[in-house]
């Protein structure tokens, strides 16, 4: 019998033995062993390449070998230039060790022209073939490797596709090839994952793993989230994770270790939290090395001795590393508002032994207490004592500021004095919660009585609690004691941010108190907190607020020295303070700063207006001059006049509904103090313009022609929303800043 390597051959030369099958019946060379020996030379030349060179002279069996040999080198000549992938593919799963030699001398044809389209075709032929005993799985990926590798030297060929990234892996780690199926898709992600999006990625890699059918294991696909992890893509490493749950893959703990380590050490903690919420919500359990992954994380966070210290305050002393890692990833989804998806993951741990009754019952009360739902966290804290568990001050806790939240304040310091009385002991929370409540209801006594307690029993809160404790305060007009609160726990250690100091400063706003805003900015400063717009915006409506300009002025000039652009809420605060205090002059010069800047700002529609009566109202009183009608009017008229420009000015991208209303208050006053009528008074001043500016384009024209819609009081329609700028109108010459005092 022939072998199967002499099959494949005999497939090479197959065309030359049906040209040359007369030969077999001559009657001089007959019988079996002749035969043999006929295809034993045609194979040697065929795996010589052709190079066997044919015998001359003699007749006979010398002439026979000759035309042999000779055919067998026209054989393979035609058998290299009709190459398909369906050749190469049976050459390489029946081949016992393919070698770059080897593959040249049989498809010199493949060496030479472009074969991209070849291999595509041939590995996926290979992903499909069933093994036999002269072929096993580690000898075609080993045989499939040489072939891509041997392909991708040739110097007229294209660079390999995706696809045939993706089948090859598969083949590997079908073989357990694990270090040459990373080495691999580690090429593969860094030459195709810049090109394409990682959704495009995992799609050609399902596809491969889909086209190869029964014989594809998904080792390759956990594999590609190890590679991921490997090359620190955890953010990828988490969608491959999720692509694959999708399609009803779960990758292995193995594989979701890999993406916690790369996570944490990447400092990209959101994404670990996440990839341990995927594992724990497909029950796939997190073993030792999850549970130190996830501690690390904790430890990264600066959150694990407030996390530990939750858990003994619940469960009444302290817990296992896995315990404390299962209650911080619960926590973190409550926080997301996903209580359903919260008490079911609960569920599920408490199933699997994972906490304990206490700390699960414990934490649903949380859950609902923060999603306001009062009478679900009374009936959850009722089945707890109804299992035989024991109330915590956790749970108190909870049930304390959703009361004080809703502004029950009675029933929380009942609470309160319930759980003194069955021996629980209350701790920095709890104090916030009732010190807040108290002043939200106006309640000082209470609320300072708790307050003091908190300090002197040496209670810091968190920055949370300790903000809301100084909005609560602030708000009552408390500022001083707002301060001194600060101050004490400050004392203890805690560390103020920038939301602290805001509410500070806006309560300082509030009493009035200019110096005390001051003194806040610069202790920010001192701290070295992020200084930016927002802070700004804050202070200059704070010292607006006072009354104090100047300051809110000087603090204008120190944003823009720190290269940080003002925003139309900071001028809108300067244009209504200075319209307030009477200095209009003031005002229209931030006006003019404000749209003819370089980002050129919008008022809001109540600055607008309160800036638009300030420019008129004083216009128009000196409008009543004695004398005739027709007098009154043309002097009217001509003290008009010059007030159009501001006019026009302020009434610019301002909605219909203001611009109207700003139209009726000019030509009632107009009428009423005998002028003509606003739209005489309009027509003359457009003429005067046209003239002065004759053939400006059509778009100023529309401009005019929409100022004098609005001078008129006629209606706008809705799409008139908005009008363009001043220009058209002519812009007023402003001089230097004025002084900060009145009009004259």
């Amino acid at each position: 019998m022939v072998s199967t390597d002499l099959e494949a051959q005999l497939d090479l030369i197959s065309p030359y033995c049906c040209i040359h099958q007369w030969r077999f019946r001559s009657d001089s060379l007959t019988g079996w062993a002749l035969r043999w020996r006929f295809f034993s030379m045609a194979l040697n030349a065929a795996k010589s390449g052709g190079r066997v060179l044919a015998r001359r002279g003699g007749g006979g069996c010398g002439n026979l070998f000759g035309l042999a040999a000779a055919s067998a080198l026209s054989a393979s000549t035609s058998t290299a230039a009709a190459t398909t992938p369906q050749r190469i593919s049976h050459y390489l799963a029946h081949h016992p060790r393919a070698t770059w030699e080897a593959l040249s001398a049989a498809f010199p044809a493949a060496a030479a022209a472009p074969h991209g389209h070849h291999l595509d075709a041939v590995l996926l032929s290979l992903a499909k073939h069933r093994y036999s005993s002269s072929s096993s799985p580690e000898l075609v990926a080993r045989n499939a490797l040489t072939f891509f590798y041997w392909s991708a030297s040739s110097s007229s060929s294209t660079p390999h596709s995706l696809r045939a990234y993706c089948l090859l892996v598969h083949l590997l780690s079908r073989a357990a090839l694990i270090r040459d199926a990373s080495v691999l898709l580690k090429s593969a992600i860094a030459k195709h994952s810049s090109s394409s999006p990682v959704s495009a990625f995992l799609d050609a890699f399902f596809a491969a793993y889909e086209d190869s059918g029964t014989a594809a294991t998904t080792r390759g696909l956990h594999l590609l989230v190890h590679a991921y992890a490997r090359a620190r893509l955890p953010e990828e490493a988490l969608q491959a994770c999720r692509y694959l749950a999708q399609r009803g893959v779960l990758p292995s703990l193995s594989a979701f270790n890999a993406v916690l380590h790369a996570a944490q050490r990447s400092g990209r903690f959101g994404v670990a939290w996440e990839v341990f919420e995927l594992m724990t919500l497909k029950r796939v359990y997190a073993n030792q090395s999850t549970v130190e992954l996830v501690i690390g994380v904790l430890s990264r966070e600066g959150a694990l001795a407030r996390m530990a210290a939750l858990v003994e305050r619940i469960h009444g002393k302290k817990c296992a590393p896995g315990v404390v890692a299962h209650v911080a990833l619960t926590l973190r989804i409550f926080e997301d508002r996903r209580t359903e998806q919260g008490i079911l993951l609960l569920r599920r741990m408490l199933q699997r032994n994972m906490v304990f009754d206490s700390i699960a019952y414990s934490l649903i009360v949380h859950a609902h207490c923060q999603a306001g739902d009062l009478k679900s966290a009374c009936e959850q804290r009722g089945d707890m004592v109804r299992r035989g568990c024991r109330l915590n001050s956790f749970v108190y806790t909870c049930l304390i500021r959703v009361h004080c939240r809703e502004g029950d304040v009675d029933e929380a310091m009942q609470l309160f004095e319930e759980m003194i009385s069955i021996g629980l002991k209350p701790y920095d929370a709890t104090y916030s919660h009732l010190t807040a409540g108290c002043f939200i209801k106006g309640r000082m006594k209470e609320g300072s009585e708790y307050m003091d307690k908190m300090v002197h029993q040496g209670f810091v809160p968190d920055i949370g609690t300790c903000n809301d404790m100084l909005e609560a305060l602030c708000d009552s007009g408390e500022v001083n004691k707002a301060n001194e609160l600060l101050t004490a726990v400050m004392d203890k250690g805690f560390v103020p941010d920038q939301n602290t100091y805001l509410r500070l400063m806006n309560g300082y706003g509030k009493t009035g108190y200019a110096e005390g805003i001051i003194k806040t900015y610069h202790e920010m400063e001192h701290r070295g907190l992020n200084l930016g717009v927002d802070v700004f915006s804050s202070l200059i409506r704070a010292l607006c607020q006072c009354g104090n300009l100047k300051e809110a002025e000087k603090f204008l000039a120190v944003l823009e020295r720190k290269l940080l652009a003002p925003t139309s809420e900071i001028y809108d605060l300067l244009i209504s303070g200075n319209c307030e205090k009477g200095n209009t002059k003031k005002a229209l010069w931030f006006y003019d700063r404000m749209m003819t800047g370089k980002d050129k700002l919008v008022p809001s529609a109540d600055t607008f207006m309160m800036l638009v009566r300030r420019v008129i109202k004083p216009k128009f009183t000196l409008l009543m001059s004695p004398g005739s009608p027709s007098k009154r009017a043309k002097e009217g008229t001509l003290m008009l006049e010059p007030c159009l420009p501001d006019f026009a000015i302020a009434i610019g991208s301002v909605s219909s509904d203001v611009v109207q209303a700003a139209a009726l208050c000019t030509q009632g006053q107009a009428t009423k103090n005998g002028s003509t009528g606003a739209s005489e008074l309009c027509r003359h001043r457009q003429r005067q313009l046209m003239g002065r500016r004759g053939g400006d384009g059509q778009r100023r024209e529309g401009h005019r022609e929409a100022r004098t819609d609005v001078l008129q009081g006629m209606s706008l329609s809705s799409s008139q929303d908005t009008c363009g700028r001043a220009s058209s109108l002519g812009q007023l010459a402003r001089p230097p800043p004025p002084s900060a005092g009145a009009d004259d």
